[in-house]
């Protein structure tokens, strides 16, 4: 996923949140987006958060901050067994040198929290 696509993503989950909970037919304003982004995506946070002032510009939404928190990940290698943590997805294990493993944590994009004005 590249970050314009992830940040389309967000901005129409946002978007649908934000119709939900109208207040007196109008959407709430909503000030920063608060996003949890997995280390493993190996996604661009300066890059996301300019997608992210692309594609809120001319909707409710523009203007709205994004919060990125980091997530660093762990995986655990299946032939080996060991647990550690990977900074890319093409990392190897670091105790067996197998790229044979399963991410555990740090492969996600979570929204965690709408700040509202």
């Amino acid at each position: 996923m590249d970050e314009l696509a992830l940040a389309h993503r967000l901005v129409a989950l946002v978007r649908s949140a934000q119709e939900q909970q109208q207040e007196d037919g109008h959407p709430l304003a909503i000030d920063r987006v608060f996003v949890r982004l997995g280390r493993i995506l190996h996604l661009d946070p300066d890059t996301l958060e300019v997608a992210f002032d692309e594609v809120t510009q001319g909707t409710p939404l523009e203007g709205t901050g994004l919060a990125l928190i980091a997530n660093s990940g762990r995986a655990f290698c299946v032939p080996c067994g060991e647990e550690f943590t990977p900074y890319r997805r093409t990392d190897p294990c670091l105790r067996c040198g197998q790229h044979k493993w399963i991410p555990l944590e740090g492969d996600e994009v979570e929204i965690v929290e709408l700040e509202v004005a």
